[in-house]
């Protein structure tokens, strides 16, 4: 399907369809919207960024049956996710569709009149159920993650030498995501720093995000983020040395829309003298 998609992504001109699934927070489908775009989409994916995917779309929606019954009820939206796939004709009419992620339905309009019919939406990923923006908060006490394993009842767990047996960060991480009842991850256990090294303590009114990123900065070259598919993902960032190329200057040469760049000579120095 990829070698589709890089084939169908480099045509001169695109008419572009989307369908849009609707599932409950146990990842099952509940129902479908699809629809032609209108004027694009946003896609955004930084990785700097609490909220790594984010997305608006706004389409001609095809199936009125489901328009009604979530369209025109926007609380229908609250409790539910979206996966959103973008779809390009090729020149026999027949549609690629590409996998864009999992979101958090954020701020969704209806435009309804004589001459529009389109339904908008704007996507944050899962990310904000731990955040705060979206749930993610925790109880109103202190939380902490204490160096070294405790019981039930708060006294420390000893090894059969009689030693102190250090909290995992893997194992401190699953029981974080936990409590904003994330079911799907892959976590890794980090290297060269595998267990927690000190007590983590969250304040008050803290979120389930402060005990990730506290955990996630132990390890500098670690990351925490949902993927396209809603699976929660700790691991260390790719270093770029021998990974395979996913796209290459004869793809950009056909798929680039613009191209703006400017050179500054003033900072450009013949030489450079240290007293």
């Amino acid at each position: 399907m990829l070698d589709k998609e890089r084939q169908v992504a480099r045509q001169n001109g695109r008419i572009l369809h989307t369908k849009i699934y609707i599932l409950n927070f146990s990842m099952q489908k509940v129902a479908e919207i699809s629809g032609i775009v209108l004027d694009g989409a946003t896609f955004t994916n930084d990785a700097t960024s609490d909220i790594r995917r984010t997305c608006s779309i706004s389409l001609i929606p095809q199936d009125n049956n489901v328009l009604l019954s979530y369209a025109n009820n926007m609380q229908n939206w609250i409790d539910k996710y979206i996966q959103i796939f973008i779809g390009i004709e090729d020149n026999n009419s027949e549609i690629t569709y590409t996998n864009m992620g999992i979101y958090i339905v954020e701020n969704p309009s209806k435009t309804y009149d004589a001459q529009t019919n389109t339904l908008t939406i704007n996507g944050i990923d899962m990310m904000a159920k731990l955040t705060g923006l979206r749930n993610g908060y925790l109880e109103g006490m202190e939380y902490q993650i204490p160096a070294f394993q405790k019981d039930s009842n708060g006294n420390l767990i000893h090894d059969a030498n009689g030693n102190e047996v250090p909290s995992k960060i893997r194992d401190a991480m699953l029981r974080s995501i936990q409590l904003s009842g994330i079911k799907k991850y892959v976590i890794e256990s980090p290297s060269p720093t595998p267990t927690v090294p000190n007590d983590i303590n969250i304040s008050v009114g803290g979120t389930v995000y402060d005990l990730v990123i506290a955990l996630r900065d132990i390890n500098a070259n670690y990351q925490a983020y949902f993927d396209v598919n809603g699976t929660f993902r700790f691991n260390q960032i790719p270093s770029g040395h021998n990974e395979p190329i996913m796209v290459n200057d004869e793809t950009w040469k056909d798929v680039l829309i613009s191209y703006n760049t400017s050179i500054d000579f003033d900072s450009v120095k013949n030489y450079i003298e240290v007293y």
